[in-house]
């Protein structure tokens, strides 16, 4: 038994190595990716909800303002779940979200200019681009 441990070493030595390196850094290695998954989905349901807001500050007093109000009303849930996460995990925001939240306005509100059916093409390309 002791000639076999010198040979090939212990088991026991290499299960306490394995398990002093290997799993903290898988662990560090699905931390990162959830951190980075979190930050782009929250800039995404950030993105979202300025889309809407920027159709509603154009269509808001139209037919389709309360189809627009509703599926805004699931972007505020989304992105409350994302913001719940952010914390949770302890991520940071992308630096980019203060150019994002301009950007998904000028979507939002240039795609409604050009009336409620390239609106509604924009809200459909963004959901069936995200989901």
């Amino acid at each position: 038994s002791s000639g076999i441990n010198a040979e090939y070493g212990s088991a026991d030595a290499d299960f306490a190595e394995a398990d002093d390196s290997f799993p903290s850094e898988k662990y560090s290695r699905s931390e990162e990716m959830i951190q980075r998954f979190v930050r782009v989905d929250h800039a995404g349901e950030v993105g979202a909800n300025d889309i809407y807001a920027g159709q509603m500050a154009v269509l808001g007093r139209s037919e389709v303002a309360p189809l627009i109000q509703h599926m805004w009303d699931q972007e505020k849930a989304h992105q409350a779940k994302m913001k719940e996460l952010i914390g949770e995990h302890r991520v940071r925001p992308t630096v980019l979200l203060p150019f994002w939240r301009v950007a998904g306005f000028a979507l939002g509100a240039g795609s409604a200019l050009l009336g409620k059916e390239a609106a509604m093409a924009c809200t459909v390309a963004v959901e069936d681009t995200i989901v």
